[in-house]
């Protein structure tokens, strides 16, 4: 009895603060959508735990990604007033493909030449073996930057759409100072632009490091013209 009684204050409280929040939700600031992107990013990191596991159950492994980035997006458009306008999804291609985007951290931060070249060989092995595409970030860090610029690209998201002979799809996110900036403390509703480029072909680069830089500098210029293009303001450098 005792379990069912702290079942029932836990389902209550839950449901109380549940309320609040959603109540709230139009007169939250700063503060309110930065814990709130913190509480959904760990409910749907939660999910994704249990999604590993019973999707494949069902033959549906590869709903695990799409099913989280989903329902983080509507969650958080829901509870922060972020949205989205895609451009170009006629660009996502259904065979494998490296996808490079700007703007977040990710996995591609490959120190040196020769563990660049290690890891986008195995990488291009797993592409071609499980059919499947990769999402980058070759910046290799955050760019929090006011203006509306690329910072230098890392080689690796490179290498290895080289190396598998996929293509490489420039995904290309506006600056979003404007609605977010921690040093500002602002974090307001709005809409953020994001354009899907056209595939590059990489059949024909060569595996040197001298092909490889041409290509990343040429990936680089086109999606600086287009954040330039879709960013609500534009400065040169």
């Amino acid at each position: 009895m005792e379990f069912f009684r702290l079942l029932q204050a836990f389902v209550y409280i839950s449901g109380v603060l549940l309320l609040f929040l959603v109540l709230y939700r139009k007169y939250g600031g700063y503060r309110y959508r930065c814990f709130m992107s913190f509480v959904l990013l760990m409910v749907m990191a939660v999910y994704g735990l249990f999604a590993a596991i019973a999707l494949p159950i069902f033959g549906k492994a590869g709903l695990i990604n799409y099913t989280v980035a989903r329902g983080y997006y509507y969650l958080g458009r829901f509870f922060t007033g972020l949205q989205c306008t895609v451009s170009g999804r006629e660009n996502v291609l259904l065979s494998p493909a490296v996808y490079v985007c700007n703007h977040q951290s990710s996995l591609d931060t490959m120190k040196n030449r020769a563990n660049a070249l290690k890891e986008a060989k195995q990488a291009s092995v797993n592409i071609h073996k499980n059919q499947t595409s990769v999402w980058l970030f070759p910046e290799g860090t955050r760019g929090h930057s006011t203006e509306v610029n690329l910072l230098p690209f890392k080689k690796g998201a490179f290498y290895m759409a080289v190396q598998a002979r996929v293509p490489i799809v420039p995904v290309v996110i506006a600056n979003y100072h404007s609605l977010y900036s921690t040093q500002d403390r602002r974090f307001i509703p709005g809409n953020v632009n994001i354009k899907v480029l056209q595939p590059i072909v990489t059949n024909a680069v060569g595996e040197d490091s001298a092909s490889i830089e041409e290509l990343s500098v040429r990936v680089r210029e086109s999606m600086l013209t287009a954040l330039r293009d879709i960013s609500p303001t534009s400065k040169d450098d």
